[in-house]
């Protein structure tokens, strides 16, 4: 009898231990997700949301993009999504929701050229996305961005006028590396001040083959007011082949100064 009694026992504290095992396995583990939003150049996503949601949608925790771009919620439990909102302009993700199947996730986000200009900001600078401009050359022929970019792999905006002594001792070297790498670059003088400058490329020799362009002063005024210093001609710009701006440069620039920029941009 007293063996029997001490096998109970045994069995008892073995089913309370099995019992005990259970529920503890049975709960749902808590973890913390980090979501880290992927750009080509980068730039941080000021100001983009990172909200994290159940499996029905229900509000989870909710992250600010500030200095980086990556967000790591409170402790969670059970499916848990991330919802991507509020990216800057021009800055899409494939699939705004993703399911978070890892502790850490790696969300790619791309770029599509702005379709309007009505829908820029007042101002545009380095990290930006360009907005699908179409600019006429003096012999007719007209570049639009998106269309640029399909063969391109940067265009190169340069703002000058025909008076600016800094923009014609430019022009020469600016012109010989296009030249050197018109096949993967565009290059545009745009000029927004003066009325006829049409006889302005046979002032070089060679004559420049640079498209000459009149362009609207607000397109300047974009970068002008984006720019933290002070504006003036010459001016280069420099968008790259994902249509973002990469470089806003004010003042001449030299041959090797203008051979290094296409070099980085270009790839080769």
């Amino acid at each position: 009898m007293k063996k029997l009694t001490v096998l109970l026992s045994l069995a008892l504290v073995i089913a309370s231990l099995f019992v005990l095992v259970s529920c503890d396995g049975g709960a749902p583990q808590e973890k913390s997700y980090t979501v880290e939003l992927e750009t080509a150049n980068g730039k941080v996503l000021s100001g983009a949301v990172i909200e994290f949601v159940d499996e029905n949608g229900a509000f989870l925790d909710y992250k600010e993009i500030s200095t980086e771009n990556k967000a790591t919620s409170k402790p969670l439990s059970g499916k848990v999504l991330a919802k991507i909102s509020d990216l800057p302009l021009g800055y899409v993700v494939s699939n705004s929701t993703v399911e978070l199947t890892e502790e850490a996730t790696k969300i790619s986000v791309n770029t599509e050229i702005i379709k309007n200009y009505e829908e820029l900001p007042n101002s545009l600078s380095v990290g930006d996305v360009m907005y699908d401009f179409t600019f006429t050359d003096l012999d007719g022929n007209s570049y639009t961005l998106s269309q640029v970019l399909e063969s391109k792999k940067m265009v190169l905006l340069n703002f000058w006028y025909s008076t600016c002594m800094p923009c014609k001792q430019e022009f020469p070297a600016l012109n010989k590396v296009y030249l050197d790498n018109k096949e993967n670059a565009l290059v545009l003088g745009l000029n927004t001040t003066d009325n006829n400058f049409s006889s302005f490329k046979d002032n070089f020799d060679p004559a420049l083959s640079i498209p000459l362009c009149k362009a609207d002063l607000e397109v300047e005024s974009l970068f002008a007011q984006g720019h933290s210093g002070n504006w003036g001609a010459p001016a280069t710009v420099v968008i790259d082949q994902n249509g973002i701006v990469a470089l806003v440069h004010v003042g001449p620039m030299t041959e090797a100064e203008f051979e290094s920029l296409f070099a980085t941009y270009i790839g080769e």
